[in-house]
């Protein structure tokens, strides 16, 4: 089952014993997806799937693009705008050069939901949606202050000079406080 199914059927409080290692694993999977040149761009609950013994998986490539490098970073002008709306990064969002900093911004906004039980930014409309993403300084953590706070505070900033790219070590410090 994903993670979302998970919430839904299995409920958030047969979870949370189990959250920091998903958590973890899922920072790991996406660290790992990164450090081999690549950026998700649809990293959100229904794509990590977890089985019953625990493992947490990153899934779904079909959006995934090849790290532009040297000086493809430079050419290729727009970029389609593709990914789901309650997750996507403002850069993403307005179209433009994407790198690992907008997978961390997604990856915040899912282990928002995954503590929170809704997504970070919702509206009426997907344009309502969008607005709030883009206009919001960060996701609006509805918890109490916790370890984990800051952490998906510091994630989901809406430049992407904010956020940690993703190597492995910074994700996992971003998101598990390791």
């Amino acid at each position: 089952m994903n993670l979302k199914q998970g919430l839904t059927n299995v409920g958030f409080a047969a979870l949370a014993p189990a959250m920091p290692l998903i958590v973890q694993q899922m920072c790991e999977g996406l660290g790992y997806f990164h450090k081999q040149g690549w950026i998700h761009r649809d990293v959100k609950p229904d794509n990590f799937m977890c089985s019953e013994a625990g493992d947490v998986k990153l899934i779904d490539f079909a959006l995934a693009e090849k790290k532009k490098s040297g000086l493809a970073r430079f050419f290729g002008g727009k970029v389609k705008v593709q990914g789901t709306r309650s997750y996507m990064s403002p850069e993403q969002i307005l179209g433009k050069a994407l790198d690992s900093r907008s997978d961390i911004y997604s990856l915040a906004c899912t282990i928002f939901q995954l503590l929170c039980g809704t997504a970070p930014f919702t509206g009426s409309n997907p344009n309502d949606v969008l607005q709030e993403a883009c206009q919001s300084s960060s996701a609006p953590l509805g918890i109490a202050e916790s370890e984990h706070h800051s952490r998906v505070q510091q994630g989901s900033g809406p430049r992407a000079g904010e956020r940690s790219p993703s190597s492995d070590p910074r994700v996992r410090s971003i998101c598990c406080g390791k």
